[in-house]
C-alpha cells in the first residue's frame, strides 16, 4: 500500500503512538520502531528487513503472513496480535513477549530469543528450528503439532502445560523447569537432562531411558510405566513421587531421596541405590533384587512383598520399615535398629508436654 514514509518516519522518531492504520504489504528495510506503540495496526503481509523494534508495544495487531529478516526487537510485548503463518529469520528477540497471542503455523529460524515468554497463547503447528531460549518462559500455552528443533532451551520454564504434542529434535534441554507439565508418553532417550525439575509432572509411560538425571527433581511426579532403565540420577530427588510398574533396571541412584515416595511393582533390578534415603516411602511387591544398598535408609518405609535377593547390604537401615521377609533385618550388612534413632524416640516420648487439659482434670478431681 502506498503511504506517507517522510511522516511515519517522523512520528516514529517523536514516539507518536500509532493507531488503527494500514500497512499490509508494506516493506519496511532499515527503519526505527523502537519505543513507539502500536494500536490496531495492520501489517498483515508485510516485510522487515533489518528493522528495529526494540521496547515497542504492539496491542491488537495483525502480523499475519509477515517476514522479520534480521530485525531488532529487545523487549518488545506483543499483546493480543495475530501472528499467524509468520516467517522470522536470523532476528535478535531478547526478552520479547507475547501475550495472549497467536502465532499458529509460524516459523522462526536462527534468532536469539534469551528470556522470552508466551503467555496464554497459542504455537500450534509453529516450528522452531537453532534458537537460542535459555530462561524463556512458556506458560499457558497450547502445544499442537509443534516442534523445537536444535535450541537451547537452558533454564527455560514450562509451567503447568499439556506437551504431549511438543516435539523436542537434538534441543539442550538441561536445568529445565516442566512443573506440573502433562509429559505422558514423551521421549527423553539417551539425554542429558541434568538439573531438570519435573515436580508435580505426568510422566506416565514416559522414557527416560540411558538418560542422565543427575540432580533432577520428580517431587511429587506420576510415574506409572515410565522406563527409567540405565539412567544415572545421582542426587535425585523422588520426594512424593508416586506410581505402578516403574522399570528403573541397571540405573544409578546413588544418594536420590525416595523420602515418602509411592510405588508399586517397581524394578529396581541391578541398580546402584548406595546411600539412597527411602524413610516413609512406600515400596510395595517391589523389586530390589541385586542392587547397591551400602547405607541406603529405608526407616519407616513400607516393603510388604518387596524381594532384595542377592541385593548388597552394609550399614542399610531398615529401622520400623514394614517387611514380610522375616530374614530381611537379619541379614549381614542389615540395621534392624537405628540406635540413635531408636535413643531420639525415648527421649522424645519421655519429654513429651503434658496435655493443657490436664491441670483442669487434677483441679476437678481435688474437687
Amino acid at each position: 500500500m502506498e503511504f506517507d514514509q517522510a511522516l511515519l518516519q517522523e512520528w516514529l522518531a517523536n514516539g507518536v503512538p500509532i493507531r488503527h492504520l494500514d500497512f499490509s504489504g508494506a516493506v519496511f528495510e532499515q527503519w526505527d520502531f523502537s519505543g513507539v506503540v502500536f494500536d490496531q495496526v495492520d501489517f498483515s503481509g508485510a516485510r522487515f528487513i533489518d528493522v528495529h523494534f526494540s521496547q515497542s508495544v504492539f496491542n491488537d495487531c495483525n502480523f499475519n503472513g509477515a517476514e522479520f529478516h534480521s530485525c531488532h526487537a529487545n523487549m518488545a510485548l506483543f499483546n493480543e496480535c495475530q501472528f499467524q503463518s509468520v516467517h522470522m529469520y536470523d532476528c535478535f528477540l531478547p526478552n520479547v513477549k507475547w501475550q495472549a497471542s497467536i502465532l499458529d503455523g509460524s516459523v522462526v529460524q536462527q534468532g536469539y530469543l534469551r528470556e522470552a515468554a508466551f503467555l496464554n497463547s497459542s504455537l500450534q503447528k509453529v516450528s522452531l528450528t537453532g534458537l537460542e531460549l535459555s530462561e524463556t518462559l512458556f506458560a499457558n500455552t497450547t502445544f499442537k503439532e509443534t516442534q523445537l528443533s536444535q535450541c537451547q532451551l537452558y533454564k527455560s520454564v514450562l509451567y503447568d502445560l499439556d506437551c504431549r504434542d511438543l516435539t523436542l529434535n537434538c534441543c539442550q534441554l538441561k536445568h529445565i523447569v516442566w512443573a506440573k507439565s502433562n509429559l505422558s508418553g514423551s521421549h527423553f532417550e539417551e539425554l542429558d537432562l541434568s538439573l531438570c525439575v519435573f515436580t508435580d509432572c505426568d510422566l506416565s509411560f514416559a522414557s527416560f531411558r540411558q538418560s542422565q538425571l543427575a540432580q533432577a527433581s520428580f517431587k511429587g511426579a506420576n510415574l506409572s510405566h515410565a522406563n527409567f532403565d540405565g539412567v544415572q540420577a545421582p542426587y535425585g530427588i523422588f520426594v512424593e513421587a508416586h506410581g505402578t510398574e516403574l522399570s528403573a533396571r541397571s540405573a544409578r541412584f546413588r544418594q536420590a531421596v525416595f523420602v515418602e515416595a509411592s510405588f508399586e511393582k517397581a524394578n529396581f533390578e541391578h541398580s546402584d541405590l548406595a546411600m539412597s534415603v527411602w524413610q516413609k516411602a512406600g515400596a510395595v511387591n517391589s523389586c530390589f533384587d541385586h542392587c547397591d544398598l551400602e547405607h541406603a535408609d529405608f526407616s519407616f518405609s513400607n516393603l510388604s512383598g518387596s524381594t532384595f535377593a542377592e541385593a548388597k547390604l552394609q550399614q542399610t537401615r531398615f529401622h520400623r520399615a514394614l517387611s514380610d521377609q522375616p530374614d530381611l533385618k537379619k541379614r549381614a550388612g542389615a540395621l534392624e535398629k537405628d540406635e540413635a534413632l531408636f535413643e531420639a524416640e525415648l527421649w522424645s516420648e519421655q519429654h513429651r508436654q503434658p496435655s493443657r487439659i490436664s491441670p483442669n482434670i487434677s483441679a476437678l478431681k481435688r474437687s
